[in-house]
């Protein structure tokens, strides 16, 4: 986890982390809220430093799975 990648849609740099649930999902690497750089080393999502990319994603519906 943690690796860094573009978004498919937008282009912006991502990180992989995992929920607390086990599942995978992008935050931003820059996170707009608090202004910080996110460390690609962390692996687990902190919603008090991370946000994530599907909220600011424009093509973010594109991605979501079908339930």
């Amino acid at each position: 986890m943690g690796n860094i990648s573009k978004c498919r849609s937008c282009g912006l740099n991502v990180v992989w982390v995992k929920t607390k649930g086990g599942k995978i999902m992008p935050v931003d690497l820059f996170d707009k809220i608090t202004g910080l750089q996110i460390d690609e080393k962390v692996d687990v999502y902190d919603a008090k430093i991370m946000t994530s990319h599907f909220a600011t994603c424009p093509d973010a519906k594109k991605w979501r799975k079908m339930v």
